[in-house]
């Protein structure tokens, strides 16, 4: 979407989102964070938490969709997830 942008910051991209999103489909109050396929487990585990802790700062994130590949996690990422 428009409002997803790499040179903006994770809180700013889901700010708008939510504000997009609002004003769309105005029974919605709930969202999940979607993190882009390919590979958002790449980092180490305490940078990938900087950016997860973003998006669930925010009250109205319920979840987080994030893509990887088997390559890209590791046991210490699973457990951090489950």
């Amino acid at each position: 979407p428009s409002y997803c942008q790499p040179e903006k910051s994770i809180r700013k991209q889901i700010e708008e989102g939510i504000e997009f999103h609002a004003r769309r489909y105005r029974r919605a109050n709930r969202y999940l964070a979607y993190f882009q396929p390919y590979s958002n487990t790449y980092a180490p585990l305490e940078s990938l938490k900087e950016i997860y802790n973003q998006a669930l700062e925010f009250p109205e994130i319920t979840g987080l969709v994030i893509g990887t590949r088997p390559d890209c996690i590791d046991e210490e990422k699973l457990e951090y997830f489950s």
